[in-house]
């Protein structure tokens, strides 16, 4: 799920230009591609990233995803002097530093959230259009996709003015709407599912988990929901320390293992379907609410978030092995690493460090346990569940 303050905070950009500005009717001409390369590489390296590639950059990237051996992803373009009225567009990238933009079709398009199904035959975006120049309309939910990478469709949407977030599996596809749950199984026909009243969705080993409560924030659930198929759901009896707290809690999914953070000191959990939780060691610094992703990069997990300081409120990053390993958190002041994905053999970030005046630049970072150049050791959160990091600005 996502708001857009959010997603402004949490996500990696890119620079992207639009060609031709998208027109006022109901289906706007779409725009030429245009391609844009991050690079050179400037070879700095701290706590196992070595940064490969940059650029001073206008546009937002949202969360990546795959899709047939492609990295897809959305935001909004740039617009000299202003937001742009085009809305949100997608982008794709076959090498992980050049990518080329596209807008979307309909009015005003806006991206609240994109996954892929497992098999990475689909990616699928959802959000709101909204038209232009006012008048009686108003947002209407939206749903697109593609099977390749590059070409995006529009697809039938729930009867809802907003579409907060995706999850699927190989079969289904299932969303939250305005704390409502529905699904489908081609794209087409959508069911409302009773029962659960969800902020977020995700899907991971075992099938769905929804979550609820905590207001429209879907890192602070304060119940969780699981399902096997998207039609039959039960309340998920979450451990007795985190109902005995009665505290919110982050789901996240790996590709075999769910991880369970509550909003309390030392605890986290993991589970194996979703359903049957135990407990297990959690890394220092790593507080609920503040971990936004978490991906398998083979020899354990790659965990990004914000640290809990205040004042600087530095990036943390954790690489570790549920139930298995710790590890202090490496962190980023002036910028932050907002998102990974483990693709082609690699674990790649993008991320944004803070360049002169008020500009931003665009990072991007391979994960490489034992890196050829090092510029110096990254700080690390010391030990404890509230800590004040003596964070390294490597911008």
């Amino acid at each position: 799920m996502r708001n857009r303050s959010l997603v402004a905070a949490l996500t990696a950009s890119v620079v992207i230009a639009l060609g031709t500005a998208a027109s006022a009717a109901d289906e706007p001409e779409l725009g030429e591609p245009t391609t844009f390369t991050l690079g050179p590489p400037v070879e700095r390296s701290f706590g196992g990233w070595t940064e490969v590639a940059r650029a001073a950059d206008t546009g937002w990237l949202g969360q990546v995803s795959i899709v047939d051996g492609t990295l897809v992803s959305y935001g909004p373009p740039f617009a000299p002097g202003g937001e742009s009225d085009v809305g949100d567009v997608t982008w794709y990238s076959r090498d992980g530093t050049t990518w080329t933009g596209l807008p979307l079709v309909g009015e005003t398009p806006q991206v609240t959230d994109m996954t892929a199904r497992p098999d990475g035959s689909m990616a699928i975006a959802v959000g709101y259009t909204l038209p232009r120049g006012g008048g009686d309309r108003g947002p209407a939910g939206a749903v697109w996709t593609t099977t390749d990478g590059v070409e995006w469709n529009a697809a039938a949407a729930p009867p809802v003015p907003e579409v907060d977030a995706v999850a699927a599996s190989d079969q289904i596809v299932a969303v939250a709407a305005g704390g409502r749950l529905w699904t489908t199984t081609d794209l087409q026909d959508w069911t409302r599912v009773k029962g659960p009243r969800p902020v977020g969705i995700a899907y991971g080993p075992g099938g769905f988990l929804t979550s609820e409560g905590g207001g429209q924030d879907r890192l602070s659930a304060t119940a969780v929901w699981h399902s096997a198929d998207g039609a039959d759901w039960t309340k998920v009896k979450l451990p007795k320390p985190i109902r005995k707290a009665k505290v919110g809690v982050s789901t996240l999914p790996l590709d075999e293992t769910w991880v369970l953070l509550p909003d309390a000191p030392k605890l986290m959990y993991i589970s194996a379907d979703g359903q049957r939780w135990r407990k297990a060691p959690r890394p220092p610094g790593m507080t609920q609410g503040y971990v936004w992703w978490m991906v398998d990069v083979g020899e354990g997990v790659q965990a990004v978030g914000w640290l809990p300081d205040r004042k600087r409120q530095p990036n943390g990053l954790w690489t570790f092995v549920p139930g298995e390993s710790v590890d202090k958190a490496k962190t980023i002041s002036g910028g932050f690493v907002g998102h990974v994905v483990a693709w082609d053999g690699e674990t790649i970030g993008y991320g944004r460090m803070r360049g002169e005046g008020d500009a931003w630049i665009t990072h991007m970072w391979r994960w490489d346990p034992e890196p050829a150049v090092t510029t110096g050791d990254a700080s690390e959160a010391p030990q404890g569940e509230s800590p004040a990091p003596d964070a390294t600005d490597i911008s």
